[in-house]
């Protein structure tokens, strides 16, 4: 079975997602999603690839990226998934695919949309009932 191919954004906005296999929490504690982060923030400085907004959840996270072309994001977000993959198998004994499948991403070509995924991706806590405002959770930009 053959990837579907990403389509590029006009404007090269993506909204990015990805979750813990069979929803599994694969962000168990703080150190985890700081983890995360790290590798994230060394992927940016070899990318020409910029986070606009982000959400890391328990079992998930979002991201809005913004990117010179859909390689360039590829290629980052699949060396942040992969040191991740090997911190959390390493850290916790797990054997498997720690991610179901590879992230997924959706172009955005519209303002309105744009602005749309940025409050999702910012409500996600909320919804999730771990806080009540946005800038409560630490987790998110």
């Amino acid at each position: 079975m053959s990837y579907q191919i990403r389509v590029a954004s006009a404007y090269g906005h993506y909204h990015v997602m990805s979750r813990g296999n069979n929803r599994l929490a694969i962000f168990n504690e703080d150190r985890d999603k700081d983890k995360f982060m790290d590798y994230l923030r060394r992927t940016l400085g070899d990318e020409r690839f910029n986070i606009l907004g982000y959400c890391i959840m328990p079992n998930h996270y979002h991201l809005l990226v913004q990117s010179d072309t859909v390689p360039v994001m590829s290629q980052a977000l699949q060396k942040t998934n992969l040191a991740y993959s090997r911190f959390y198998q390493t850290k916790y004994g797990y054997v498997g695919h720690v991610y179901q499948g590879r992230y997924s991403s959706a172009g955005i070509n519209t303002r309105d949309y744009l602005y749309r995924v940025l409050r999702y991706i910012h409500n996600n806590p909320v919804k999730a009932g771990i806080c009540e405002s946005p800038s409560e959770y630490p987790y998110s930009s």
